[in-house]
């Protein structure tokens, strides 16, 4: 059986970066700034061709200029690997960080990214992201950025159905390298602040 994995392509770039770091870490200190020395992309590339062999990714797009640095040496190595990409995207690849900083030196990923995939035209006049209904729409509104703990629970009523035994429990909602937040921390902080 091929291995597999089908991600969201931020999160897989959380991932890479969080992988870069330890494998750093590990390093004796005069060999961490020293790409000349070791070079940690190629080894977390291989590192993830032996756990996937095929990488399906949600949302390929590129807008952070961390990722964009990295994206042709860990390509590289990855489709030397054999490892197999199938992505989805709202641009083409020329337009991949269009504007960015330093795309200059993200520009040879392009031609690379093109000769390893196939790029298909969708061609579809309707964009769902826009359409009505959206698929948060719930009593009370968007689920986003809810502040108060009495409609959060109504939420999670209508959204469990009142099931018996739905428990909430805390949850990353967010995950930074060193830095852990979820859903019970948040409403700690700001049922500790006065909200105006």
């Amino acid at each position: 059986t091929t291995s597999k994995l089908r991600t969201h392509f931020h999160d897989f770039m959380l991932d890479v970066h969080e992988r870069i770091h330890a494998f750093k870490s590990t390093l004796p200190p005069s060999h961490v700034n020293d790409r000349k020395c070791y070079d940690p992309i190629p080894v977390v590339a291989r590192e993830i061709a032996k756990e996937s062999r095929v990488l399906c990714f949600d949302e390929f797009q590129v807008t952070d200029v961390a990722d964009a640095m990295i994206l042709k040496r860990l390509f590289h190595t990855l489709f030397e690997e054999g490892v197999t990409m199938v992505a989805t995207g709202n641009r083409p690849p020329e337009d991949l960080y269009r504007n960015g900083l330093q795309r200059s030196n993200f520009l040879p990923f392009i031609p690379m990214l093109k000769a390893h995939c196939e790029v298909l035209d969708m061609e579809s006049i309707v964009d769902y992201r826009i359409s009505e209904p959206k698929p948060l729409d719930i009593p009370g509104g968007r689920a986003n950025y809810i502040q108060d703990p009495g409609q959060l629970d109504k939420i999670f009523h209508y959204l469990t159905g009142g099931a018996e035994g739905a428990v909430c429990r805390p949850v990353p909602v967010l995950g930074v390298i060193g830095l852990s937040v979820t859903s019970k921390s948040v409403q700690s902080y700001l049922s500790s602040r006065t909200l105006r």
